[in-house]
C-alpha cells in the first residue's frame, strides 16, 4: 500500500471546497445579472417581474427581489436610424 501524504488530501479537500463554494454563487448570482442587462442593447431578454423571480428555483434574498421589482427609468435616446 502506497503511503498516504495527509497534506495533499487537505490541500485537495480545501481547493475543492472553494471551487464548489464559487460555482454555488455564480449560478445563485446568474438571475440577478439576466436582471441588470435584460434592458441592454446586447441582450434581448424580457424583463424578470416580481411573479417570475419568485418562481426561479435558486435562493435569492428578499430584498435583492425586492429592488428588482421596482420598475426602471426608461431610457430616452435621441439617436434615431
Amino acid at each position: 500500500m502506497a503511503p498516504v501524504n495527509i497534506r495533499s488530501i487537505i490541500k485537495a479537500i480545501i481547493s475543492n471546497f472553494f471551487i464548489s463554494v464559487f460555482f454555488l454563487f455564480s449560478i445563485n448570482l446568474l438571475p440577478l445579472g439576466l436582471l441588470f442587462f435584460s434592458d441592454s442593447y446586447f441582450f434581448d431578454i424580457p424583463k424578470l417581474s416580481k411573479k417570475s423571480l419568485s418562481n426561479i428555483p435558486i435562493a435569492i434574498p428578499p430584498f435583492l427581489k425586492e429592488i428588482s421589482s421596482q420598475s426602471k427609468p426608461e431610457r430616452k435616446c435621441c439617436l434615431k436610424f
